[in-house]
């Protein structure tokens, strides 16, 4: 991934392990800059060790964090840094002011009450999991964050409380003397309306902000990571580089302009919280501090795991399913078609998905559901698997890998079957198709047409005689639902044919 901002040209290179997981992201930029990061994971899906690189002083640069984390099953218990804190006022790098051998605790729903590395001494949640109270005392801070929600976990006011005359060094996890905490800051959410002690502050729109009589503007990339924030003149008022799992760079400039980071989520940073609201959710750095809601649906990975430990693949729109935000439904099935064919063609297996709508502060993006397995000519569609709010608009499928012998095989393999077009009409949304010969097609309901979306880069089988490109299809081992019990069919199979 390369991107240029401000004259610099920036280049991450990354690599995976089998399991499609992040370990490494090799950096390349002007000299002597270095913002390379490097991961291992357990068997369960929690990172095991962190190693981040970036700037140390004002100029210098070189490894910031080299952490080694303990677990009590998915949950973690201690993280240790073979790095001094950076003392530097930019850097967000892992401050380790804890070193006992129980680090983190957790209540019994399975969310994270303490943080000792942090300095959070107590964390209280309400009945829908998010955090309440936030208690904070730490060798720079003291000071007590309280959040208020509506019944469906919208979050209406952050009171942050602090004590500015705060100078004595704590008893990491002590408790905070309440009475100290002179000075206080409210913030109210009224739809896209945000008021700072009942002042109006900000006005969130699409794309950007109101505030001051100014219009400011976002500029995003592939997932949705606000890099720049431009106001109508063309002038930067903020600009930030992120690593893969969130952190900002410490070269970052403007950063108090406004709180709207990763993912285009809001950063908190007040009395060293760090943490981003992904709404059902809060993320810490690489993992959220409590389980997913939807943990059921992903047995196979840790349920504090942010977006499968794969970042630069998946987003968390809002704390419980990873999904890419896409400006239109066709490149929703396009992305999805990328992601499935070739392990559909590789392994012969139907994958099906739902492409669905989310409105979020005026803004429209659309994305698709964790697939279904299916067997060669059958997948459940997995229409239950919609968030919350979002909108069913299309299914997408794949259709296995290229059958000779099926009748006038390439037309068959490769186009709409009576049942698809049947079960996008009962539902009154559209399908798309990923098929053997590399191209994605689209059933539109309304009009019972069939268009090609021309799509050049699908992996496609080489045994169909007309595949419409040379990407070979590899089985990359995607996430998806198993509700048929296909995998255990294919190890039966396997052990039968042995």
């Amino acid at each position: 991934m390369q991107w240029v901002q401000a004259g610099k040209t920036r280049e991450y290179a990354f690599t995976y392990d089998a399991l499609s997981r992040l370990t490494g992201a090799a950096y390349t930029g002007e000299s002597p800059s270095n913002f390379a990061a490097l991961y291992t994971y357990d068997k369960h899906g929690s990172m095991k060790t962190m190693k981040r690189y970036g700037l140390t002083t004002a100029t210098t640069y070189g490894l910031i964090d080299d952490l080694t984390m303990t677990y009590t099953g998915n949950q973690l218990l201690k993280a240790e840094d073979a790095v001094a804190t950076i003392s530097l006022n930019a850097s967000m790098d892992f401050k380790n002011y804890s070193n006992v051998a129980t680090e983190y605790t957790y209540n019994k729903n399975g969310a994270m009450n303490k943080d000792l590395n942090k300095g959070v001494s107590a964390i209280s949640y309400n009945s829908l999991n998010l955090p309440r109270i936030v208690d904070i005392k730490n060798m720079s801070t003291e000071g007590r964050n309280e959040y208020t929600y509506s019944a469906s976990g919208v979050k209406l006011k952050a009171v942050q409380k602090w004590n500015s005359s705060y100078s004595t060094a704590p008893v990491i996890g002590s408790a905070i003397n309440t009475a100290a905490l002179n000075m206080t800051q409210t913030t109210d959410y009224v739809g896209n309306k945000i008021y700072e002690d009942g002042v109006l502050k900000r006005i969130l729109v699409n794309g950007g902000y109101y505030e001051g009589g100014n219009y400011y503007f976002y500029i995003q990339d592939h997932l949705g990571n606000n890099r720049i924030v431009a106001n109508a003149a063309a002038a930067v008022v903020q600009r930030t580089q992120y690593y893969p799992f969130g952190t900002p760079f410490a070269d970052a400039t403007g950063q108090s302009a406004q709180p709207y980071k990763y993912n285009g989520k809001e950063l908190d940073m007040r009395n060293g919280l760090n943490m981003h609201d992904y709404s059902a959710r809060w993320k810490a750095d690489w993992y959220f501090p409590t389980v997913d809601p939807l943990a059921e649906k992903y047995y196979a990975i840790s349920p504090y795991a942010y977006c499968l430990n794969n970042p630069l693949r998946w987003i968390d729109k809002d704390g419980r399913d990873p999904g890419d935000p896409f400006k239109t439904p066709a490149e929703a099935a396009l992305d999805f078609a990328k992601y499935y064919n070739g392990t559909s063609i590789v392994r012969n297996r139907e994958f099906v998905s739902m492409v669905y709508k989310t409105e979020v502060d005026g803004k429209t993006t659309y994305s698709y559901t964790n697939a279904n397995i299916g067997s060669a000519s059958r997948a459940i569609i997995p229409d239950e698997e919609i968030p919350t709010g979002a909108t069913s608009i299309a299914i997408a499928h794949t259709h296995s890998k290229y059958d000779p012998l099926s009748p006038n095989p390439h037309e068959t393999n490769n186009n709409f079957s009576d049942t698809d077009k049947k079960a996008a009409d009962q539902r009154k949304v559209d399908n798309y198709v990923a098929t053997p010969d590399g191209s994605v097609k689209k059933y539109d309901t309304k009009t019972q047409k069939t268009n090609d979306l021309g799509s050049k880069d699908i992996p496609s089988d080489p045994n169909d005689p007309k595949r419409r490109n040379k990407t070979d299809p590899k089985d990359t081992n995607p996430t998806y639902n198993d509700p048929s019990g296909i995998d255990k069919i294919d190890k039966l199979k396997e052990l039968l044919d042995k």
